[in-house]
């Protein structure tokens, strides 16, 4: 090659080197341009996450527990990311998590792990960067359930041996805290009942101290319990039935009757008592011509060596007289429904008086079978009830009144095979310390 040729070829090459060395200056120029721009309106933003992220428990071995229930153990990270990323970044997206892949019983320090669903945001900082924490194995249990009644039933009642569904409950968790577990505890108020009382209720976990058992799982975590409460001997709870006689002026009618007090507490030997139906009546009072408000004090008629919790043995009766609109009573004889099998049930009375009101015309076309009053004895024990009735009418047509509000209703087994179901009055349980019950001083 000529020397000339060979001079203008490098003098070429060099030109070419030159150009080339300005565009790539000016793509690295353009490039810092465009970060700058970029970076302006999308900032890179380092900030600390404003909701607190529960720490997830990775790998921890089917047999193994934690001690410490990490539910609710959470953190604020501090991350990194453009503006963009930041607005559309919420707590799903971020998992803090523990792996304890391989860890056995005892003591052991972990590293809070931290995933972030979108790349574009990075973990600088972790508020809790490990955790301290203690496995122990799982172990279960199977113990009784004792029931404790904390209060009392009400004046002259008293409660019988609980009935409790299950009677019994599994503990699991840590063997620390399970071994520790002398027994289970479900308790319940009877707030002065006078009749049966049905609850669910929570079941607790006690050493034997007494103290609460925590950390553990309960399986099933309530339980049913059922109380009879009945009359004490002696005594029995009525209805108070006014004794209503004569009908108010043409154009009015009875819309309502109150009775106050509505029950009384009755006193006297048991086989006199077990005679009286589940109410008293009162002294008779006229409605004859009336056609305003009818109120009168008048007194119990008691059935003979029977006393009553009435001090004056007199109660107020307020009988409400209203223009007519369409009014009718009637008597009905209950209807029951839901009748365990293998009971028998006795009503305290023949009938029902239901005070109606509704359209003249719908009134005089009633049937017997249009006006029904029922009693629902649905999950109730053999013994003595007091069942408040409940009314079956057409439309149109309302009631506004039952004498006697309540319906005393007995059930007794006619289980052979089971005679100590059958209560008939109630006769009082021995309150003595049981896995099911504890003794609660009586009125």
């Amino acid at each position: 090659m000529e020397k000339g040729t060979q001079q203008r070829l490098e003098t070429q090459f060099g030109r070419l080197l030159d150009h080339m060395g300005t565009v790539f200056l000016a793509l690295i120029l353009a490039l810092i341009v465009w970060l700058i721009a970029i970076s302006r309106e999308n900032p890179t933003l380092t900030e600390t996450f404003p909701q607190a992220v529960e720490i997830n428990v990775r790998g921890l071995a089917p047999d193994l527990a934690l001690v410490r229930n990490l539910d609710g153990e959470s953190i604020r990270p501090v991350l990194q990311g453009p503006r963009s990323a930041w607005e559309n970044l919420e707590a799903d997206d971020i998992t803090p998590y523990i792996d304890l892949t391989g860890l056995d019983v005892g003591d052991h320090i972990v590293d809070v792990e931290i995933e972030v669903l979108d790349p574009k945001v990075t973990l600088v900082e972790s508020e809790q960067p490990e955790l301290r924490i203690t496995l122990d194995t799982i172990l279960t249990q199977t113990l009784p359930i004792k029931v404790s009644i904390l209060d009392s039933a009400a004046a002259g009642y008293e409660w019988q041996r609980p009935t409790i569904e299950p009677i019994s409950a599994t503990v699991r968790g840590p063997a620390i805290y399970v071994e520790d577990v002398s027994y289970l505890e479900a308790t319940i108020f009877l707030f002065n009942a006078k009749q049966q009382v049905d609850q669910i209720r929570d079941i607790q976990a006690h050493r034997q101290n007494q103290e609460s058992v925590n950390g553990i799982v309960i399986d099933p975590p309530s339980v049913r319990i059922i109380v009879p409460v009945g009359p004490r001997p002696g005594r029995k709870d009525v209805a108070i039935r006014p004794t209503l006689t004569g009908s108010p002026d043409a154009g009015y009618r009875l819309s309502a009757v109150k009775v106050e007090p509505s029950t009384i507490v009755l006193s006297g030997d048991n086989d006199q008592l077990s005679l009286v139906p589940g109410f008293v009546e009162t002294e008779a009072i006229t409605l004859t011509g009336a056609t305003e408000v009818v109120q009168r004090w008048v007194s119990v008629v008691l059935p003979e060596d029977v006393s009553s919790s009435l001090g004056t043995g007199r109660v107020l009766v307020t009988a409400s007289i209203t223009p007519l609109e369409g009014g009718a009573t009637v008597k009905r004889r209950p209807i029951l429904e839901s009748v365990e099998d293998n009971v028998e049930v006795r009503v305290s009375l023949d009938t029902v008086d239901v005070i109606l009101r509704g359209p003249l015309p719908g009134l005089e076309q009633l049937t017997e079978d249009d006006v029904q009053v029922i009693l629902n004895l649905s999950g109730l024990y053999p013994g003595i009830h007091s069942v408040t009735p409940t009314v079956r009418l057409p439309d149109g047509i309302t009631w506004e009144g039952l004498l006697p509000e309540t319906v005393e209703v007995v059930i007794v087994s006619s289980d052979a095979n089971n005679p100590s179901n059958t209560i008939l009055p109630p006769t009082p349980t021995p309150q003595t310390e049981s896995p099911l019950t504890r003794p609660v001083q009586g009125d």
